[in-house]
């Protein structure tokens, strides 16, 4: 009899030890998966395009910083020549420049050109994966090198005053470059994050469906592994406090990706920092959904702030 327990003790605790190896070899395996989906969105491509929206537009091409060829449009204003005033557009995380069609008409309205472009690994840009900001300030710093080489800013060429605006993965990639590019005149941030590291964590389950724990942490490392990025080095926190071009900063108290803690957090280092600042909290809104909730007031708010930091 006591032979058999102990034959039974051994039999359970192989079986335990095998669901343990089972469950964590699941874990991994899924973790894996994840993290190779994160770093490889899928791809929204045109259609639509400014055209759709009744706007001239021509598609553009440059390169980054590494040579990955990034593909755009100009939007021109409606002034002939073009006036020599230029909004960036940067697009967040899974997106692409369709999401500055949401901006474009308004922004076209009063007065601006509008230069918006695909990130690497989004859209018909280049690049075999996303580091979700650590590359991808390259990106934007190409894109705001290349408008000074339009033809169509007469007169201003190679110091084109333009302004900014970043939308979630995008703003915190403004916050990132905005201390170094010469001739900025505005910054529109819209749902950034403090850290990348803080944004895996708290948009892990957003973006996935899975649950943060254990799934999160081991993807973000097998995702830094496949991309060499490196998370901490994507601190919009520690940029922002070097920006001297007046910043309008946007989040929604709904906002799972950039809660009202990264706002609290960003905004702290700019005022510590004497950042010229002005601060929205869209109430109820989530992640980028600001617009959504009160077009009317967001329009009138940024166009306001960016008449006043770049006027005719």
């Amino acid at each position: 009899m006591a032979e058999k327990r102990r034959r039974l003790a051994r039999l359970l605790t192989l079986a335990a030890a095998a669901v343990l190896l089972l469950g964590t070899a699941g874990v991994l395996f899924v973790s894996y998966q994840t993290a190779n989906n994160l770093i490889h969105p899928e791809r929204i491509l045109p259609p639509p395009t400014p055209g759709t929206l009744n706007l001239s537009y021509e598609n553009v091409t440059f390169n980054s910083t590494d040579g990955t060829r990034l593909t755009g449009w100009w939007i021109p204003a409606d002034s002939t020549p073009a006036d020599n005033r230029t909004v960036l557009f940067l697009h967040g995380f899974t997106s692409s420049k369709n999401q500055s069609l949401h901006v474009a008409p308004w922004l076209h309205g009063a007065g601006y050109n509008l230069l918006a472009f695909d990130f690497r690994a989004h859209g018909e840009s280049e690049g075999e994966f996303t580091t979700v900001g650590d590359r991808e300030r390259w990106d934007a710093s190409a894109a705001a090198g290349y408008l000074q080489t339009r033809p169509d800013l007469v007169g201003c060429a190679p110091s084109c005053p333009f302004a900014l605006m970043g939308w979630s993965m995008g703003g915190a990639v403004a916050l990132l470059v905005a201390p170094d590019l010469p001739h900025l005149q505005a910054v529109v941030v819209d749902s950034p994050f403090s850290t990348l590291r803080e944004a895996s964590a708290n948009a892990f389950t957003y973006f996935t469906g899975l649950p943060r724990w254990p799934f999160g942490p081991i993807a973000v490392w097998f995702a830094e592994q496949e991309t060499r990025a490196d998370l901490d080095q994507v601190t919009p926190v520690e940029s922002i406090g070097r920006l001297r071009a007046p910043l309008l900063m946007i989040h929604g108290t709904a906002d799972p990706v950039a809660p009202p803690s990264e706002h609290d957090r960003l905004k702290a280092a700019a005022e510590a920092n004497g950042v010229p600042l002005t601060a929205w909290m869209v109430r109820d809104a989530a992640h980028v959904r600001g617009h959504g909730i009160v077009p009317e007031e967001y329009e009138q708010r940024v166009v306001a702030f960016l008449l006043r930091e770049m006027p005719p």
